[in-house]
């Protein structure tokens, strides 16, 4: 359980770094770009985006679990190791030839060519990639010290060099480039783990038919994301994408804590897979795993809910307003994706039942296109938001009921309903005590987040919610063996 912990530290630096950093940028990109501009980075990108799904295939998932279940030998876990690559730049090829064929095909009138290749920069970075190597062989180390070097250059130059006059494809290329550059630092890193005199390419074959059977799951679950701001460009205009991209940049930010679970979880997991009395083990990391994250996303939905109406005009802007709905529909979207996200990627993949995932997320991705484009005729981009929230929803019932046996239901109900408690307790106190004190939005705004956070975790400790007690009891050990 330590070396679990210690993996989950390391990764959830590693995910937040990649969200927080980009984050702290938000508030001098909405202003520096306007709506209008992020709207059109937020479009163009998302094309790349997807164009880089395709480039991957699952790969990256697929990549870790193999070279997971490779363990300690090294010839495997070299042959492997070469043999994704080599996929990896084959596909990067025939993406990159379609890619720019779609754009002059379809965008050359609306974008123009300098963005476009900026944009394509995104694909080839995330083709270069080998963190999931790193994560394969549980070094999440190297790839934190990776993305904070990374991240942190990044951040420097968007504020010393994104200005109003050059905007957009000054701000495409410096977190493009930043992404080919962090690719690059970490190859010679993978390289010294892997036994480079008896290169050996083999299995091409079988592994890209692998990787494309495991790549419906990964394309339907990475298309609420990416697929909705396309849907919400074509359909309401480039600008309502923007709203939408900046409400989702906070909704990814505490679903982070969910990504770094499974991240975790899937080495773990796929290790013991072939040992049959270490599965209680993973079980047990699973189920405190759901506790986890049913304190994060309630407290986190409740959080939002009490002080979205302050935080939206203050962090974005006041020309993003439209923000403060899309927020609070997307909150409660988050437990429904965040538990979907662990049976599916936690549990599901990494115990070689994809087939389950695909399903469950197949059926999500079909809800998301037919409804997307409906509720956006609707009402806009808060019809096309409500839509994700459906497909959300949907996602979650079919992969609980094709997953019973599985994952008990039992499990995913432990402690819910006094953590559901404890968040409208904390999202009450914030609202009364908000009518009594007034002061500037920053102070208010820090104040809620102190006080909600204090509220919140009183009300899980009084009404004993489980993992709050096991927290407790293992603190009162460890205190009693250090006296």
């Amino acid at each position: 359980m330590r070396g679990f912990l210690k993996n989950f530290l390391y990764n959830f630096s590693y995910q937040v770094i990649t969200i927080v950093l980009p984050v702290v940028t938000v508030p001098y990109i909405s202003r520096v770009l306007g709506a209008t501009g992020v709207g059109v980075y937020t479009f163009s990108n998302s094309i790349a985006n997807y164009f880089s799904i395709f480039a991957l295939i699952g790969l990256n998932t697929l990549g870790t679990q193999r070279i997971a279940s490779a363990g300690d030998d090294t010839k495997k876990r070299s042959s492997l190791f070469f043999s994704i690559n080599i996929v990896r730049l084959m596909l990067l090829v025939v993406i990159s030839f379609l890619y720019f064929l779609f754009y002059f095909v379809s965008l050359r009138g609306h974008y123009g060519v300098p963005l476009m290749l900026a944009q394509w920069l995104f694909i080839l970075g995330a083709s270069l990639d080998t963190s999931w190597f790193l994560m394969g062989i549980e070094k999440f180390k190297l790839t934190v010290m990776r993305n904070l070097i990374v991240k942190l250059v990044s951040v420097i130059l968007i504020f010393t060099v994104v200005n109003k006059t050059n905007g957009i494809l000054a701000y495409t290329l410096v977190l493009n480039l930043s992404s080919v550059f962090g690719a690059l630092l970490l190859i010679p890193l993978s390289l010294s783990f892997v036994d480079r005199s008896g290169f050996k390419v083999s299995n091409v074959r079988e592994i890209l038919i692998d990787a494309i059977i495991f790549f419906f799951p990964t394309l339907a679950t990475t298309s609420y994301t990416i697929l909705n701001k396309i849907l919400i460009g074509v359909f309401v205009g480039s600008t309502a994408s923007g709203f939408f991209q900046q409400s989702d940049t906070i909704i990814r930010l505490v679903l982070t804590f969910v990504t770094t679970i499974n991240t975790v979880l899937l080495p773990r997991m796929a290790r013991q897979s072939a040992d049959q009395d270490s599965k209680l083990g993973a079980n047990g990391a699973f189920s405190y795993s759901v506790q986890f994250v049913n304190i994060l996303i309630i407290g986190a939905t409740f959080g939002i809910f009490a002080v979205a109406d302050k935080f939206v005009p203050f962090f974005f802007g006041s020309e993003f307003v439209q923000v403060i709905a899309l927020l609070k529909v997307q909150a409660v979207s988050m437990w429904f994706a965040a538990i979907s996200s662990l049976i599916g990627w936690g549990v599901l993949f990494p115990m070689n039942m994809p087939n389950k995932l695909t399903r469950a997320v197949g059926i999500g991705a079909i809800a998301s296109i037919v409804l997307t484009p409906i509720f956006a005729i609707w009402n806009g981009v808060f019809g096309a938001t409500v839509a994700s929230l459906v497909s959300e929803v949907i996602v979650f019932v079919v992969l609980v009921i094709s997953s019973a046996k599985i994952v008990p239901l039992s499990i995913l109900k432990i402690g819910i309903f006094k953590t559901l408690i404890s968040g409208v307790t904390m999202f009450v106190v914030i609202k009364f005590v908000n009518t009594l004190i007034l002061t500037s939005t920053l102070t208010q705004i820090v104040l809620d987040v102190i006080l909600g956070g204090l509220v919140f975790l009183l009300m899980l400790a009084l009404t004993k919610v489980p993992l709050c007690i096991t927290v407790m009891n293992l603190i009162k050990v460890r205190g009693k063996n250090n006296v």
